[in-house]
């Protein structure tokens, strides 16, 4: 029976779970290769293995080249925090790769810190609550089941061992608050209605809550009283309507009489921040946001430092944490993220704050002394609402609230999944020789896979952390991938072999292959505007600017391709350098997925009365004919064989869990 923990070097490692604890704190769960590799070493302390050997071992039924073995091998040591001073893997000329750190299995008795998880889990399985105590980490002990709630949750507040939260059950479309007391195996119902009530929040004496319920045209902000012992909500108070049924409101008390929100009053307009005084329901706008972005859209108060937190949103995937001081009237920045946060949560005595930094990790900010954020969570799943539990321990919110999986249709016909997993996505396909290139987390983070005719599934890619895949195009004879992160364009080859990355701070978007193979298009953005490239793949390094565009579809001739202006709706053709409008309007198109070109003929979604419609539009008869009803605007087209491919949405598995933050060295 293998160990259940074991120590490498500084790093310990769960087979069970794959799971490696670093040095530094941080917890990452190895994609199924570098685990499978890990525990080959394992297995042979000092031993070499060499590249045949590796080869057949961990793919053995398939051929991957020595090159592709070595990045694999470069990519554990990378995981396990080897340096020039600190070496885990050994290499030798003609021998092959040796692990030369000492393994060893700890001592069960030996805890650094008591540890509490609390997960309050929910999918289509019992709701877990585990307390568990480890060494930083040992998991010896078996998670506990406290509780057998089944749908989702969501939000979370906590105030002297009460949890409040939201919970949808598996089946509805409504969200109700739920309170569970820590000491107790059941959670009660607060709420009871056919509405959305969300963001509950507790008064600083823990006796009320404020909460948003929305839902049938109406937001109203409702403030009730919390009977702890019946646990059932009182004297539930309408304070505020925050009038779009379709606006979110942000919510924190500032004393017992007085509430913040973050909230737009316009439904186009931008989140400003306001405090409502519970005894003459005046509104005042305290904070207001500079033009750009959505605004200020979250608050959060601290009774202990007299500190407002707020969120502010200057653009896709970026925002800065301010904090204001109401004594002064004055705000700082005092941190910029390069993602979308949804909350914070307070800790060490209201000094430090703890926050998402990325899909899957959790980072902690001193923000007296500005130090620099330090991760103090790594994760493979998405992290999203954090909450306060105590001074030394916080509570997130973490799984995929959708679930997407890549699905095969005839029109008019039947629905056929062909790549489910956790997470697959970004589906594109070489007609010629029937192969999908996708976007999969079936293996950790996002990589980019390869589904052969014969159903052989292929991983290309081994990107580290959270590389967030956002374009993916295969050439028609499914030689070559290309792919955007990071706002840069990479071309890999279909054994994941890299042809070329792009390079310097430019924002690289929409990138596809020329009909023939030999050159690919893409979207580049100078200065503010976008142009369309193109470069040959016998010479990368020289691009061609085409002309302004930033949605590219191409199609048969020598730099012959359609595209659309950056926000524009209007479909245009560039062929030997003159442009033509085709004269068909695309609507709401944001990526080069989001319609396919066969000769004549131009697959496209649009939603029309609450639908997604794929439509078939005829240019030279200006015919255009809807064909069949769709999950998704993303979708490649088979023309040939009438078959469309696709992804389904579905709900997936939401926790609320309970982390300790880490003691400082």
């Amino acid at each position: 029976m293998s160990p259940k923990i074991i120590i490498i070097g500084q790093c310990k490692y769960s087979p069970a779970t794959r799971k490696l604890y670093k040095a530094d704190g941080k917890v990452k769960i190895l994609a199924r290769i570098v685990a499978d590799l890990l525990e080959l070493f394992i297995s042979k302390p000092n031993y070499y293995f060499s590249l045949q050997e590796l080869e057949s071992r961990i793919w053995p039924d398939k051929a991957i080249e020595q090159a592709s073995v070595a990045r694999w091998i470069s990519t554990l040591r990378k995981e396990l925090g080897e340096t020039s001073e600190l070496i885990y893997i050994e290499n030798k000329r003609s021998e092959g790769y040796r692990l030369v750190a000492t393994i060893k299995e700890p001592s069960i008795f030996k805890l650094k810190y008591f540890q509490v998880i609390l997960t309050i889990g929910l999918v289509l399985s019992p709701v877990y609550v585990s307390y568990l105590k480890y060494t930083a980490p040992n998991l010896t002990e078996t998670p506990k089941t406290l509780t057998t709630l089944i749908g989702q949750e969501l939000d979370g507040a906590y105030h002297n061992g009460l949890l409040v939260f939201s919970h949808k059950p598996k089946g509805s479309h409504y969200w109700n608050l739920y309170a569970k007391d820590k000491g107790s195996d059941r959670s009660f119902a607060l709420t009871n209605n056919n509405f959305q009530n969300r963001r509950a929040v507790f008064s600083p004496d823990g006796q009320k809550i404020a909460f948003q319920q929305k839902g049938q045209g109406k937001c109203e902000i409702i403030v009730a009283d919390i009977n702890r012992e019946a646990m059932s909500l009182e004297n539930e108070t309408f304070v505020y309507d925050c009038k779009f049924d379709v606006v979110s409101v942000s919510i924190t008390w500032k004393d017992d009489n007085m509430l913040i929100l973050a909230m737009r009053e316009q439904l186009q307009g931008v989140f400003g921040i306001y405090t409502l005084d519970l005894n003459s329901s005046e509104l005042v706008n305290i904070i207001t946001p500079p033009a750009g972005g959505q605004g200020d859209y979250y608050v959060s108060y601290s009774q202990k430092v007299n500190k407002l937190v707020y969120f502010r949103n200057i653009g896709f995937a970026k925002t800065e944490i301010w904090m204001y001081d109401p004594l002064f009237s004055k705000s700082d920045l005092i941190a910029s993220v390069p993602d979308v946060l949804f909350t914070v949560a307070w800790v060490k005595g209201d000094k430090e704050l703890v926050f998402r930094t990325g899909k899957g990790k959790v980072g902690k900010l001193d923000y007296i002394t500005k130090s620099p954020i330090q991760n103090i969570l790594s994760v493979n799943y998405p992290i999203y609402w954090l909450f306060s539990i105590d001074n030394d321990s916080y509570g997130y919110v973490h799984g995929n609230l959708r679930v997407r999986d890549i699905v095969k249709a005839k029109i008019g016909g039947e629905v056929e999944s062909i790549a489910s997993s956790s997470h697959d996505y970004l589906p594109v396909y070489a007609e010629a020789v029937e192969t999908l290139a996708f976007v999969s987390k079936r293996s950790g983070n996002p990589q980019v896979w390869l589904l052969e005719p014969n159903g052989e599934l292929n991983q290309l890619t081994n990107l580290l952390d959270d590389a967030q895949i956002s374009h993916l195009a295969i050439s028609d004879d499914g030689s070559k991938v290309v792919f955007a992160t990071d706002a840069k364009i990479h071309i890999i080859n279909n054994t994941g072999d890299y042809l070329f990355s792009s390079d310097g701070d430019v924002i690289y978007k929409n990138p596809v292959f020329s009909k023939d193979g030999n050159a690919i298009y893409y979207a580049i953005n100078y200065d503010g505007t976008w142009r369309i490239e193109s470069r040959n793949l016998n010479n990368l390094s020289s691009p061609v600017t085409l002309t302004e565009g930033h949605i590219i579809r191409a199609c048969e001739g020598h730099d012959c391709l359609y595209f659309l202006h950056h926000q524009g709706t209007q479909l245009y053709k560039l062929e030997n350098s003159v442009i033509t409008d085709t004269g068909i309007n695309l609507g709401e198109i944001q990526s080069t997925n989001q319609f396919h070109v066969s000769g004549d003929v131009i697959y496209y979604v649009e939603k029309k009365d609450g639908e997604l419609l794929l439509n078939k539009y005829i240019m030279s008869t200006k015919i255009k004919h809807q064909l069949t009803t769709v999950p998704s605007r993303h979708f490649s087209f088979d023309a040939h064989n009438n078959l469309f491919y696709t992804i389904i949405t579905r709900e997936g598995e939401i926790f609320l869990e309970q982390a300790r933050v880490p003691q400082k060295p």
